[in-house]
């Protein structure tokens, strides 16, 4: 009898341990999306910079860029305005 207690104890922390470890894999496949998300966003910036500095220089680009930069700090403290 105590056998079968020590098996079903196994069995159950066995159980803990195989759910914790999917929600552990759950919560790590969402920050790798969101990382490859964050690249792929980074990757276009860099991409477009390149493109304006072979155009204008590297002067117009950087004035450019930071344009760019302050209109997404606008959207994004409009939305947390929003929220």
């Amino acid at each position: 009898m105590e056998e079968m207690a020590d098996t079903a104890d196994a069995i159950e922390m066995a159980t803990l341990d195989k759910e914790m470890a999917e929600e552990r894999a759950e919560s790590l496949q969402q920050e790798v999306d969101s990382l490859k998300e964050k690249v792929e966003y980074l990757t276009m910036d860099l991409e477009i910079l390149k493109h304006e500095i072979e155009e204008k220089g590297s002067d117009g680009a950087a004035s450019s860029y930071q344009v760019k930069q302050l209109e997404e700090q606008n959207a994004r403290l409009k939305e947390a305005l929003v929220r």
